[in-house]
């Protein structure tokens, strides 16, 4: 629990990668369990199958919104378009404003998903 407390302790970018049908969702739903019992926190979430009591959220309108909550974007490619090189400057723009706004951002997806999107 206290390096999951050191990981959520200030607004940051968390990165899941794994291979499909390795677990990243299960050990979403395991952490944020864990945070819940110790921590009070609002809680958004895209493209999570299962409810944990957090608000869903469907564009990257509703997330540039969002403040000083942890949001999770399971499968993160399917809200970004990483295909279209033109629109990284709009990408990079949305993930400035998601940390100016105090929020701890989860991404999960696969490697190829986090090459695209880190290149």
């Amino acid at each position: 629990m206290n390096k999951l407390k050191t990981l959520f302790k200030d607004c940051r970018i968390i990165g899941m990668v794994g291979d499909v049908n390795t677990g990243k969702s299960m050990a979403l739903y395991h952490i944020l369990t864990e945070l819940k019992k110790t921590y009070q926190f609002k809680l958004f979430s895209y493209g999570l199958r299962c409810n944990l009591g957090e608000q869903k959220i469907y564009s990257v309108e509703e997330l540039e919104a969002i403040r000083n909550s942890i949001v999770v974007c399971d499968e993160f490619f399917t809200l970004f378009d990483l295909e279209n090189r033109k629109k990284r400057k709009l990408i990079e723009n949305t993930l400035r404003l998601i940390s100016h706004n105090n929020n701890i951002l989860i991404l999960t997806g696969l490697p190829e998903n986090f090459k695209k999107f880190i290149m």
